[in-house]
C-alpha cells in the first residue's frame, strides 16, 4: 500500500473513531443534558403534552392539575381551576411562552422526568420514579377567594400572613390574567393583549418586585430580596413592628408529596438573617396603628389592631394602604393592602373583608 492510500486509511479511520466517540458522548454521557436544555424544542414538545403535578391549598382545593387530553392516553393538558384567582402565584406551563411563577419556580419539582433518552430508560429500568410530585400550598382557598372578590376591580395587592411561622394565608393581586387562556389555540393574540395592556395584568401586584424563591425557601436570601412597599414588605413589617420576637419568612409551599401520596417534604420555618432590619421601609406603622374590632357569631366581639395611610412613590404614584393584625395581642394573622389609589378607606374596607374571612374559616373549624 503506498503512502498516499496509508494516509487516506488513517484520515478515514480518525474520522470515524472521532464519530464513534461523539455520537457516544452526547447519545449516552450528554444525553440528559440536552434533554434538559432550555432551547431543546423536543423538550418544549414533549414537556406540553407531559403530566405534571397537582397543585393544592391549604383546605385541600385543587388549583393545578394535568388531565389526560383523550382516555388512556399518555399525552395531557394542563388546568387551572380557579383561573385569574391564582394567576400571579402559580403561574402558568406553556409549550409557547415557558414557565411562569411557581410552574417555574418548581419545575424539577411538578414536571414528569419521563422521557426516552438513555439516562431516563436506565432510570426507569433500575425502577426510579420519574412521576411528577404534587404540591401544597400555605394559602387558604376560602381566604384567597375573600381576598379577589374584596379587591373586586382595584388595582393593588392583599397579602395574609402567619406571623409566627410565615406561612402566607393569601396573596391576591388586580388585574390578573387566565393562565387557561395562554394554553389555547388563540394564546398569542391573548398573551399579546397581556403584553400591552396599560394595567400589566401579568405583574404581581401582591409581592411588587420580590423574588418569587424568596417564598419557595428554595434559596438563601436576606430581607433585600422583597420589595418594600408591596403589601408583602407590609405585612413584613407590621410583624416587625407588632412581635418584637418575629423573624420569619414568609412561605407558601407547605408539603410535597409523590405520585403515590407519601409526604416527601414539609416546610419547616425559617428565620430572616439576625441582622436584618425589617421595620425600615416604606410605611409609617407606629403612629398610624388603632384599635379594632370584628363581630363574630361565635367568638362575640374580637379586638385587632391596625392602620392605613396615603403614599405617593418617588414617580409620583399614589397608593392607599391598610394592615390589621389580630387578635390584638401576639396576633395569629396579619393583613396587609396596598391598592393604586387615593382612598384609604377603600384599602381599609378591602382589609377588614379579608380579616372577617379568615374569623368565618376559624368559627367552621372550632
Amino acid at each position: 500500500m503506498n503512502r498516499p492510500i496509508r494516509l487516506a486509511v488513517l484520515v478515514f479511520g480518525v474520522a470515524v473513531l472521532a464519530l464513534v466517540v461523539g455520537l457516544t458522548y452526547w447519545q449516552a454521557i450528554a444525553a440528559d443534558q440536552l434533554q434538559d436544555h432550555d432551547q431543546n424544542p423536543r423538550r418544549s414538545r414533549e414537556e406540553s403534552g407531559q403530566e405534571r403535578g397537582t397543585i393544592i391549598s391549604a383546605d385541600t382545593a385543587v388549583l393545578a392539575r394535568s388531565v389526560p387530553v383523550e382516555p388512556d392516553s399518555y399525552s395531557y393538558r394542563r388546568e387551572y381551576l380557579y383561573g385569574t384567582e391564582y394567576a400571579h402565584l402559580i403561574g402558568f406551563s406553556s409549550r409557547r411562552f415557558g414557565d411562569q411563577g411557581l410552574e417555574a419556580a418548581l419545575d424539577d419539582t411538578l414536571r414528569s422526568r419521563a422521557g426516552l433518552t438513555p439516562g431516563r430508560i436506565f432510570d426507569a429500568l433500575i425502577g426510579e420514579d420519574l412521576r411528577p410530585y404534587s404540591i401544597q400550598l400555605t394559602l387558604n382557598h376560602e381566604i384567597q377567594t375573600a381576598a379577589v372578590r374584596a379587591l373586586g376591580d382595584h388595582k393593588g395587592g392583599v397579602v395574609a400572613m402567619e406571623p409566627s411561622s410565615g406561612q402566607v394565608l393569601v396573596m391576591a393581586g388586580s388585574p390578573s390574567f387566565n393562565p387557561n387562556a395562554l394554553l389555547e389555540s388563540e394564546a398569542a393574540a391573548y398573551r399579546d393583549e397581556l403584553v400591552d395592556h396599560p394595567d400589566r395584568p401579568l405583574y404581581n401586584r401582591a409581592i411588587g418586585a420580590s423574588s418569587l424563591d424568596f417564598l419557595t425557601l428554595e434559596e438563601t436570601v436576606s430581607s433585600d430580596s422583597f420589595d418594600r412597599a408591596s403589601p408583602l414588605g407590609l405585612a413584613i413589617k407590621v410583624a416587625a413592628v407588632t412581635r418584637d420576637d418575629f423573624r420569619m419568612r414568609p412561605y407558601v409551599v407547605a408539603r410535597i408529596f409523590d405520585a403515590d401520596s407519601n409526604q416527601v417534604f414539609s416546610a419547616e420555618p425559617q428565620p430572616f438573617d439576625e441582622a436584618d432590619s425589617l421595620s425600615e421601609g416604606t410605611f409609617e406603622i407606629g403612629p398610624n396603628l388603632r384599635p379594632f374590632t370584628i363581630q363574630s357569631s361565635g367568638h362575640g366581639t374580637l379586638e385587632g389592631q391596625g392602620g392605613m395611610g396615603r403614599h405617593q412613590s418617588e414617580s409620583g404614584e399614589a397608593t392607599a394602604w391598610f394592615f390589621g393584625s389580630m387578635p390584638a395581642t401576639d396576633p395569629a394573622i396579619i393583613v396587609a393592602v396596598v391598592i393604586e389609589d387615593t382612598n384609604e378607606n377603600q384599602a381599609n374596607r378591602i382589609g377588614r373583608r379579608v380579616l372577617r374571612a379568615w374569623v368565618s374559616v376559624l368559627e367552621a373549624e372550632a
